[in-house]
């Protein structure tokens, strides 16, 4: 489940994983957030969905290779850029702050760190 207290309003509260139902592999993330009513805090609140993981990184699966391969592309291809802002936008909880820029070896470590959750392998960042 999600926090009871939220750091941010603009802080997902959850994260919605979608499964296969065969082998219960996860995939597609979902964030979710309550949207709250600033004027009355007595009314009802809504739920607001943010977009799809795999769609906004531009993959059909979220599987180990698909994500080695994003990673490799957020290192070494320039057009991932944009993907890449996204990619920190789900890493931080739904947004970068303002002002807050990731490029060069910050994008080099995340990159890495995608690398090496879905290898198993630090060694597979030295490239």
């Amino acid at each position: 489940g999600g926090p009871i207290t939220r750091a941010s309003k603009t802080v997902p509260d959850f994260g919605i994983y979608d499964l296969d139902p065969v082998n219960f592999t996860v995939t597609d993330i979902h964030q979710v957030s309550i949207v709250e009513n600033a004027t009355d805090p007595l009314a009802a609140a809504s739920w607001s969905y943010g977009p799809s993981f795999k769609k906004s990184m531009g993959l059909t699966d979220l599987s180990a290779s698909s994500l080695y391969n994003l990673a490799v592309n957020f290192r070494s291809n320039s057009s991932y850029d944009a993907i890449f802002q996204n990619y920190l936008a789900f890493e931080q909880g739904g947004w970068v702050p303002a002002g807050v820029t990731c490029t060069g070896s910050c994008q080099n470590m995340a990159a890495c760190e995608v690398i090496s959750f879905t290898t198993g392998e630090d060694l597979k960042c030295n490239f």
